[in-house]
């Protein structure tokens, strides 16, 4: 018997010593990812249960602001709500496009622009600042481009990373408008776009005419990902994004 309770705590102190180093090994997904998962999960449960009693309240309203542009469901008080998609992003395949032309980025040859179809301006710009303050400590200057169709945002002193991960992050705060970045050189410029079909990806076109992408988890930094079978929308052009850019320019 003795014997029995000696194995049984032996076990016991191996899987808590196995647990211990697994949580030391991956802290972040652990500590930080995991229950981030389950509350994402229980709160979209709840959302969607919340949506449903409350559809009498909120369509008409929806169908009215969707018709007439009021803007009523870009409020931060919507937001809240309309932060977890229908589809969750786990049903994203996490994969990176093959490579198949590598082009290098010196980020300090280029200009860096955002064109939301948002028309506050001043929202786009805290969006940006707030996750550049997550992502890094470094301070950044944000200045606004005066335009009539789109708000237009240039940020100084980026990194390839950091204009990257801005699109992302403004897809994120304002899930159903268009964000777009466009880096302009005297060599070559490009424009950005969230890939919709893959996670973490971020997708566009040279002004070469070359489909690129970039990825925000597997380490890329200062490179262009080109690959000719990247699809971007036929509604993504790079020559209207340089026109609207170069004209605010010229403002």
């Amino acid at each position: 018997m003795n014997t029995f309770i000696l194995i049984a705590e032996a076990v016991i102190v191996l899987l808590l010593l196995w647990a211990i180093i697994i949580v030391i090994r991956n802290p972040k997904e652990i500590l930080v990812k995991f229950p981030l998962f389950v509350f994402r999960a229980k709160a979209d449960q709840f959302l969607r249960l919340i949506e449903i009693i409350t559809l009498p309240l909120w369509l008409p309203i929806y169908l009215l602001d969707n018709k007439f542009k009021w803007g009523i469901f870009e409020l931060k008080f919507f937001k809240f709500f309309n932060q977890y998609d229908l589809t969750s992003k786990s049903d994203k395949p996490d994969i990176s496009y093959k490579q198949k032309v590598k082009i290098d980025i010196n980020p300090d040859k280029f200009r860096w622009f955002y064109v939301s179809s948002v028309d506050d301006t001043q929202a786009i710009m805290e969006s940006i600042k707030s996750s550049l303050k997550d992502l890094t400590n470094k301070d950044f200057k944000c200045t606004k481009r005066a335009t009539s169709n789109f708000s237009i945002v240039q940020v100084h002193n980026l990194t390839l990373y950091e204009y990257h991960y801005i699109i992302q992050a403004l897809d994120n705060d304002f899930k159903k408008s268009i964000n777009v970045g466009f880096a302009l050189s005297p060599k070559i410029s490009f424009f950005s776009i969230s890939d919709t079909s893959t996670l973490n990806n971020i997708i566009g076109k040279t002004s070469k005419d070359e489909s690129y992408s970039f990825n925000l988890v597997d380490g890329q930094e200062n490179h262009l990902s080109l690959n000719k079978e990247i699809k971007i929308a036929e509604n993504h052009s790079f020559k209207t994004y340089e026109n609207v850019v170069k004209k605010a320019l010229k403002k």
